[in-house]
């Protein structure tokens, strides 16, 4: 074919522009066909809105559905934003489902101990002690099974962290009459399926954390059963009974009642379990009415919270509210014939001692009389008037007025 030169002219066996020349052949170098160039494809429409989808995270899935029809599809389109895409759209996935299993196990903690909290004989208290238990749970079951398996040495070393249960006020708290007593409780001790009652005794207990347990023991005896000189001795029989390993105590004064206070740790069974924890108790002695108050605290370890503050605030409460005692009470009467009794024997012993100074039995049995009649001596000699009734007061005139004439009789000194 002819070709034109610059001067528009027609020269022969030019070449037609971007004409195909087969491998291997020559071509003049003004026949020789220019490069062709690399065009990026452009990316479809359905790329860039499943782009936009994954990014907003809320709408992922219609961007997942988005990129794999436009994966699918040939239409010489890019398809890079799709890849780009289904990435982000997968990072999402991740975190949902990590998302997910984190609320699961902690819905299914919270379930457990909600539970438990709810079986008869607990008490659900409100407080952070749930939302704590899930977050800790794990954590908590392996200290308290460690704590179980500690020796005493170790549980006496023990440091327990707990906060202060502040929980006592005056407008909330419940009042209750108990042995001829009012006192008042801080409302979250008032619980239908942890109250228990007997002639004796009364108990309130709520759960914390499930299965660990704050109790209130409260019991009264008859002040004439109970030795007030060997206070030390008594609280600590009564702290050894309760599962005690350790006790220390100091004398007290609770709502105008003189007594005595012990605290101690403790390691005990509840509910077929070995549980440990601390105890507060407190003895308070009404002489005006001839009673015995003996209230106590058990406290698990792993608490949310210690309640001692709340119930010494609670001992401070006690008013005795029944009728002054009347009558001649079986404890006085009882004590006061024991006492004539002995003293009838004691003076015949006496008379036969004078009669018989050397003999050997006689002089055998002379320091066991010597030491009862001291003992009874001083037990009467202890009785106040004031705490008498009448009633009492009138026999106890009797009786000692019947005992000093007989040692009259016999020659001997009171």
């Amino acid at each position: 074919m002819d070709e034109m030169n610059n001067n528009g002219n027609v020269t022969e066996n030019a070449a037609p522009k971007n004409q195909y020349v087969p491998e291997n052949q020559y071509v003049p170098e003004n026949q020789y066909a220019p490069e062709r160039q690399y065009v990026p494809k452009k990316n479809s429409e359905l790329s860039k809105w499943s782009l936009l989808f994954s990014l907003l995270g809320c709408t992922l899935i219609l961007g997942i559905f988005l990129a794999i029809i436009d994966l699918t599809r040939k239409d010489g389109r890019g398809k890079t934003l799709s890849f780009v895409s289904l990435c982000i759209s997968g990072f999402w996935l991740l975190i949902f489902g990590v998302g997910k299993i984190n609320k699961y196990i902690e819905r299914h903690n919270r379930s457990a101990v909600e539970q438990e909290a709810d079986e008869p004989g607990n008490d659900e208290i409100v407080t952070e002690a749930v939302t704590e238990a899930t977050t800790e749970a794990t954590t908590e079951q392996r200290t308290e099974a460690t704590l179980d398996e500690m020796s005493d040495e170790e549980l006496l070393a023990y440091e327990r962290k707990t906060r202060e249960m502040d929980g006592f006020d005056e407008k909330t708290n419940e009042k209750y009459t108990f042995g001829g007593y009012e006192f008042e409780l801080p409302d979250y001790f008032d619980n239908r399926n942890g109250r228990y009652d007997s002639d004796d005794a009364i108990r309130f207990r709520i759960s914390d954390r499930g299965k660990n347990i704050a109790i209130i023991n409260i019991e009264d005896y008859d002040l004439s059963n109970y030795n007030e000189e060997n206070n030390q001795s008594q609280i600590k029989d009564f702290m050894d009974g309760i599962g005690a390993i350790s006790c220390e105590s100091n004398d007290i004064t609770y709502s105008g009642y003189s007594g005595i206070e012990a605290t101690g740790r403790f390691r005990m069974d509840i509910d077929n379990e070995s549980r440990v924890g601390d105890i507060y108790s407190v003895i308070l002695l009404d002489k005006m009415n001839n009673k015995v108050i003996i209230c106590a605290l058990i406290e698990t370890f792993n608490n949310n919270f210690d309640y001692v503050d709340d119930f010494k605030k609670s001992m401070d409460t006690f008013v005795y509210t029944g009728s002054a005692s009347t009558g001649l009470g079986d404890d006085f009467k009882e004590m006061m014939d024991s006492y004539e009794a002995f003293m009838d024997e004691y003076i015949e012993f006496m008379q036969s001692y004078n009669q018989n100074p050397t003999d050997a039995e006689l002089l055998s049995q002379y320091g066991d009389y010597f030491q009862k009649y001291t003992d009874f001596a001083t037990k009467v000699a202890a009785l106040d008037d004031d705490e008498m009734t009448d009633e009492e007061a009138a026999y106890y005139i009797e009786v000692t007025g019947r005992v000093t004439q007989k040692l009259l009789s016999a020659g001997l000194s009171y």
